[in-house]
């Protein structure tokens, strides 16, 4: 029967996990033949790259490695990476700046919420690439459109001034971007921020909306909702809904939150 290049990636893959190295390039080296990309990535991860075979000459090597990682995010930033600092680390190869920032590039471009912060950092830092502020401040902004984790990161550098000039009000703009793509810190410190009317305008509504939206997301802010509304400072005190956020918290196993509600008299079934 003629194997498929799933054959020779599956047969690649057993030969590789008993340790038979060189039968695991030739089953590879067969799917690549046959242009399969899997088995192309296999060959420069597992057999160049971790150097479970040494190569003379790692050029075809590295073609496979290119082809295999042109439209894959992943493979692409481990391709830039290998011609940035770890060729030279573990291969004893060269290092290529240009063709490393290349593949980083790319990466970040087809995945910009997994790779644009890192290339960005990698811009900021100087160590492998000339250092870059302009460069570095475009990628974390790529990353920060599309990645709560990323915008309350960039917030975060703007308000305490790091590695940017300190700017109150981008990082009041990222803490609302990120706020709205979903990220709980930027939800509750956009509520601290209208609870305080610090950078922005005082408004409790839109506190208690923030808080919430964090609260149904993560149990830890269902408790400090709680807190707030029982405490009366940030906000209006309100003794049922923070009765209501403790019940959400100890529901979910908070055990502050059980005990709090017990004080007052009122049993929760653990979970």
């Amino acid at each position: 029967h003629k194997m498929t290049t799933t054959n020779y990636l599956s047969t690649g893959q057993a030969h590789h996990a008993r340790g038979d190295y060189l039968a695991a390039f030739e089953a590879w080296q067969n799917g690549a033949s046959a242009d399969d990309l899997d088995c192309m990535w296999k060959i420069f991860d597992f057999l160049y790259l971790d150097g479970e075979l040494d190569f003379e000459d790692p050029a075809p090597i590295l073609a496979y490695a290119e082809l295999a990682a042109a439209n894959d995010a992943t493979r692409a930033w481990v391709l830039g990476e290998y011609y940035l600092f770890d060729g030279e680390r573990y291969c004893e190869v060269e290092s290529d700046a240009e063709k490393g920032l290349a593949w980083l590039t790319a990466a970040a471009q087809l995945n910009p919420s997994l790779f644009a912060t890192k290339l960005g950092d990698l811009f900021a830092e100087g160590k492998y690439l000339k250092a870059d502020m302009v460069q570095a401040l475009h990628w974390w902004e790529a990353a920060a459109q599309v990645d709560g984790g990323a915008a309350y990161f960039l917030s975060q550098r703007y308000q305490k001034g790091q590695f940017v000039a300190k700017d109150t009000q981008r990082a009041l703009h990222w803490m609302q971007h990120g706020a709205h793509l979903g990220q709980v810190s930027c939800m509750n410190q956009l509520a601290s921020a209208y609870a305080m009317g610090e950078q922005i305008e005082k408004d409790e509504t839109l506190a208690i909306f923030w808080w919430e939206k964090a609260a149904k997301l993560e149990i830890s802010f269902a408790y400090k909702l709680a807190e707030i509304f029982l405490a009366g400072k940030l906000i209006k005190k309100n003794d049922q809904k923070a009765i209501e956020w403790f019940q959400v918290a100890a529901k979910a196993g908070h055990t502050v939150s059980i005990q709090k509600l017990e004080r007052l008299g009122i049993k929760i079934e653990k979970p």
